[in-house]
């Protein structure tokens, strides 16, 4: 398990349609938006892989000025009950 938050500036006249593109990659959610064109979300997904793909497929985005990283937890090591 992977989970990332993400901090994304957008032209905020663009907003509302790159909020519904972000919804359609697999693992987003949105959490907090202002008017000015900033978006909160998390991507929680199998890999940090596809962590990386989803940050560079949204900094894509026509109207994205820029998406980054705020925040990594990975969960990948098996605890000793899942071993037994």
């Amino acid at each position: 398990m992977h989970i990332s938050g993400v901090l994304i500036h957008v032209k905020p006249e663009q907003q509302k349609s790159i909020e519904q593109q972000i919804l359609n990659f697999s693992g987003t959610e949105i959490h907090a938006s202002t008017e000015k064109g900033k978006i909160i979300i998390t991507i929680d997904v199998e890999n940090d892989h596809q962590i990386t793909d989803t940050i560079m497929d949204v900094n894509n985005l026509k109207g994205v000025l820029s998406a980054a990283m705020v925040y990594h937890y990975s969960d990948s090591e098996l605890s000793q009950e899942e071993v037994a």
